[in-house]
């Protein structure tokens, strides 16, 4: 139940300061799906905290406070995120940029920034804003990176990584990184290499899931990274097995921009993932990293809560077996 009660907590607190003076505001932030996610970065947050130490009301409540600001920014990109990829479901429900417009859209994601941001500040925690700052500035700048790659054919598997690492992996790192700021643990560095190899083996079968998953299970739109040309794990690790003829085939279906892939596209390319075990060999990659936040986590104590953790990263390589 304390796991249960936290994310109840969590859910109540983003809902209180979502809710806005104008009632155009709080109609539009309304219509973006934040009760139904998972909250992984704010569980993972709380569970470090009570790792590293017998926690008490006032870690708790910090744990609250700082789960729940890292859960607004993700909201905050995922909404961004929904209009650059021109999505139009998540998470079973309509994005916001199809049940309003890209302009609503941009907006409510700016506004949810700036309420994470004044709940910082309202803090006076000098040290946690600036390393929730820094990451603001990293995801950003992964955004930005991705938007000029993950449409290149050139692009290299380092590429990709780095990408990720920014984009995604950046919110974990920091929500394992306060939780344990917050019980004074010794052991900050080694919740940092956890929280980071999480998320990039969370993004790497996130991306492996768009090809082998359907959309019922995932609740996203199946093939949308073909769909918009872009070149995640899949398609980059193909190229490394792949024939240079073959290859030339699934760059024409990428890179032509006047061309929409067809059912046959979809099923060529699949067909070249089995033949070369793709999906098996992303699954291995994911476990690397899966492996690198085991050795992290296994530092500290052995505890109940140290043992839901080494749970959840056994389950992460497995949302698509």
């Amino acid at each position: 139940m304390d796991y249960k009660d936290y994310l109840f907590d969590v859910k109540g607190f983003i809902a209180n300061n979502l809710s806005y003076d104008s009632p155009f505001v709080k109609d539009i932030v309304s219509k973006i799906p934040y009760s139904s996610g998972k909250m992984t970065r704010s569980l993972i947050l709380y569970s470090l905290s009570k790792i590293s130490s017998d926690i008490d009301e006032n870690i708790r409540n910090k744990a609250v406070l700082f789960g729940s600001i890292i859960e607004i920014l993700h909201l905050a990109t995922i909404v961004h995120d929904d209009v650059i990829d021109d999505s139009s479901q998540r998470r079973g429900s309509l994005t916001l940029n199809k049940a309003e417009t890209n302009r609503i859209s941009i907006l409510a994601g700016d506004i949810l920034f700036s309420t994470s941001f004044k709940l910082m500040a309202a803090q006076n925690d000098n040290e946690i804003t600036k390393i929730i700052a820094n990451a603001c500035e990293d995801v950003v700048c992964g955004e930005i990176e991705e938007e000029i790659l993950i449409s290149n054919s050139d692009i290299q598997m380092q590429d990709y990584l780095t990408i990720i690492d920014k984009k995604t992996a950046r919110l974990f790192e920091i929500s394992a990184e306060i939780g344990s700021i917050i019980a004074n643990s010794n052991l900050v560095e080694k919740a940092k290499i956890f929280g980071k190899n999480i998320g990039i083996a969370f993004q790497i079968i996130d991306d492996l899931i768009d090809y082998f998953s359907t959309e019922k299970d995932s609740g996203k739109p199946q093939f949308s990274d073909i769909k918009t040309k872009k070149f995640t794990i899949p398609v980059i690790m193909l190229k490394q097995y792949a024939t240079q003829d073959e290859m030339n085939t699934v760059n024409q279906i990428f890179t032509n921009k006047n061309h929409t892939a067809s059912e046959d596209d979809i099923n060529a390319i699949l067909a070249l993932m089995n033949k070369y075990e793709i999906k098996s060999k992303i699954i291995d990659e994911s476990e690397k990293y899966v492996n690198l936040a085991k050795d992290a986590l296994l530092t500290f104590n052995d505890s109940k809560d140290r043992s839901i953790m080494l749970q959840f990263l056994n389950e992460i390589s497995y949302r698509n077996k």
